[in-house]
């Protein structure tokens, strides 16, 4: 969650910042993920899912489904909190 959110922080338009392309802040992450501040693997995962083409059958591959139930109800709450 943490590689997910630094993305979207820096692909995000903020007060003090302009938001950043994809592949500006796939490098920004790499330079962290060199200084040993993001896990290089979950770096490279996130990689790979841009360099994948948008492609259904490609997500088994990607991500584990169905998704437990720890990661439904994360799913729900975040929906709910978006409608509230």
């Amino acid at each position: 969650m943490q590689i997910a959110d630094v993305f979207d922080a820096l692909t995000s338009v903020r007060p003090y910042k302009p938001a950043l392309s994809c592949a500006e802040a796939l490098d920004v992450l790499d330079s962290e993920a060199r200084r040993g501040w993001r896990e290089p693997r979950l770096v490279a995962l996130l990689h790979k899912l841009f360099e994948s083409p948008v492609n259904s059958a490609a997500w088994p591959v990607l991500v584990a489904w169905p998704p437990s139930g720890a990661v439904l109800q994360s799913l729900e709450n975040m929906r709910q909190a978006l409608n509230a």
